[in-house]
């Protein structure tokens, strides 16, 4: 599980600059001292992660690992063959994944004196030296842009180095502190020695291709030129509105803003409708609030169900923060542009939020059985370091899946209509009303929905087939109730949050042309209800959430409550 990271950035840094070779060798327009020089860069990334990573496989034989390590664990054959030989202790472990050799030195049990100062004379002479030479060809460079009379052409001359500074500094900075500590450094951590080990053979080839890819247009242009995403470009162009070729130009062209839609044919009284809305708000800030202020400070809480309660919590917090105001605005402002910019920023934030919340109660689903199916390993099997990993794993998977959406967004031409059909920006809502071809767009969407909010309602169902197995086999009737009744909760926040939404998204994607306020009423009942509801359910249903708001807000005695299980 630890190699996925590693494996995933060797695979950018393989692929990177392979796209770089092939791009620089493919095109005749870039056979020029530069680009020759970054594929010969290119060539050297290369061969940096291919050799280390064959070091990870952990199926290696340590004699194995030993053989090839005198082969190549220096910077230059020449070590591997100093005037004095050395002889390795018995303890022939390296602190690296890779032969490193200052590490291999540390393990010697003879005079390594001459390895050393032939290892830093090797240092000095090829590193040093060119460093030097770069310091002194960027003070050249600097007293030549100073010399250039207008202030664009300055910035225009240094704006063609920033790549190369880049990948200088990815370079050299790793190197020079890991040489520092490896031979200043003797009582470090050895956990620093390892980080900086990685950050100088891992960082420079998965990053210098994205650097070079994102500031030389020439290397971007060509990669679009030979890939399929120009053919769609061009697609999207000419389908845009007449005389506009580029989507960037169409999309700001047609429309500035989106206008979005409160509830249809109810105008004429939004006063009186904003009231029951701002009193929602209210007890959405108020309730999700109270609980996260609660568990925080009762260290009593800090279990399982309570942290994950929070968490939900936190996203319905996070929900409601990005769809209520915008709405009030409107009821009170009839105020409905919205920028392009912050139409596509709060449709990834109100998304974000969405699948978010629905992992999390995905999460509740599987602390709900192993509570019911394993009582007395619940606290061993879900520890807080457990918690914390679920909870990054959450996060991760949630910000990683949504980021493209936004940018795919903006690929599209608006030439149809600028009217959203919702109070807030969704993706499927901004979809409709784009006159390019959004078929990428809807099939992504679509992945995206299925394999996050489909994913778990799939998960909850299979985890409260086996809650139900586990209730079924216990032998009384009370018991089973009472076990049953530690999930009410929780099948409240599953019915209230994948019901208006599984319905919302069949209506959007393959439902005919409904009424408007048909999508308006499931869209608000899907965003707007579970933060209300989903607070006042935990507390009416959690005897030791309204004890603990009780002390907070009542003055109340000293007498505890004991709670005999955890509901």
């Amino acid at each position: 599980m630890d190699l996925y990271p590693l494996c995933v950035m060797y695979a950018i840094a393989l692929l990177g600059n392979f796209t770089i070779l092939f791009v620089i060798k493919t095109i005749s327009s870039l056979h020029e001292p530069q680009y020759i020089f970054l594929s010969m860069l290119a060539a050297t990334d290369l061969s940096k992660p291919t050799t280390v990573h064959c070091g990870l496989n952990p199926s290696s034989d340590y004699r194995d690992g030993a053989c090839s390590c005198s082969q190549g664990c220096s910077f230059d054959g020449t070590l591997a063959n100093t005037p004095q030989p050395i002889v390795l202790l018995q303890r022939y472990f390296l602190s690296h994944c890779y032969c490193y050799h200052p590490d291999v030195m540390k393990l010697a049990c003879g005079p390594v004196r001459v390895n050393i100062i032939y290892g830093l004379f090797l240092v000095l002479c090829s590193f040093g030296v060119d460093s030097t030479f770069i310091v002194i060809s960027y003070i050249l460079i600097l007293k030549t842009v100073l010399g250039i009379a207008s202030k664009d052409g300055q910035l225009k001359a240094l704006n063609t180095c920033v790549s190369h500074i880049f990948t200088v500094c990815i370079f050299y900075v790793p190197l020079i502190v890991l040489a520092l500590i490896h031979r200043f450094g003797i009582f470090t951590s050895p956990l620093l020695h390892v980080t900086m080990a990685n950050l100088f053979l891992f960082l420079t080839p998965v990053l210098n291709p994205l650097v070079y890819s994102l500031k030389t247009k020439q290397i971007r242009s060509a990669v679009q030129k030979i890939s399929y995403l120009e053919n769609l470009t061009n697609r999207i162009g000419k389908a845009c509105y007449p005389g506009i070729m580029h989507y960037e130009n169409c999309t700001n062209s047609i429309f500035s803003t989106f206008l979005v839609t409160g509830i249809p044919g109810l105008e004429a009284v939004y006063i009186w409708i904003s009231i029951p809305f701002s009193f929602m708000f209210f007890i959405t800030l108020v309730g999700n609030m109270t609980i996260i202020a609660i568990i925080w400070r009762e260290e009593t809480l800090h279990v399982p169900m309570y942290l994950f309660l929070a968490m939900l919590a936190a996203s319905d917090l996070g929900l409601s923060l990005f769809t209520f105001p915008t709405m009030l605005r409107i009821f009170w402002l009839d105020a409905r542009e919205i920028t392009f910019s912050a139409c596509f920023t709060q449709m990834f934030f109100i998304h974000t939020f969405q699948d978010f919340e629905s992992a999390v109660i995905l999460a509740m689903a599987f602390d709900r059985y192993v509570a019911i199916s394993y009582p007395l390993h619940y606290s061993s099997i879900l520890t807080h370091s457990v918690i914390a990993k679920i909870g990054l794993a959450i996060a991760v998977r949630t910000f990683t899946i949504q980021v493209p959406l936004p940018i795919l967004l903006r690929r599209l031409c608006f030439c149809r209509s600028n009217v959203l059909s919702h109070s807030y920006c969704l993706h499927p809502d901004i979809l409709k009303l784009s006159c390019s071809n959004t078929r990428i767009n809807s099939i992504f969407g679509l992945f995206v929905l299925l394999s996050t909010m489909g994913l778990d309602f799939l998960l909850i169902l299979f985890s409260y087939i086996l809650i139900l197995k586990t209730v079924l086999s216990i032998a009384s009737h009370g018991g089973r109730l009472k076990a049953l009744n530690t999930c009410i909760s929780h099948l409240c926040a599953v019915i209230l949050f994948f019901t208006p939404m599984i319905c919302l998204s069949i209506l959007h994607r393959f439902g005919p042309k409904l009424p408007s306020h048909i999508y308006v009423t499931l869209a608000n009942m899907h965003f707007l209800i579970p933060p209300v509801m989903n607070p006042i359910v935990y507390v009416v249903k959690t005897k030791l959430i309204q004890d603990k708001i009780l002390k907070l807000f009542i003055k109340k005695g000293s007498g505890k409550s004991k709670v005999t299980f955890i509901t």
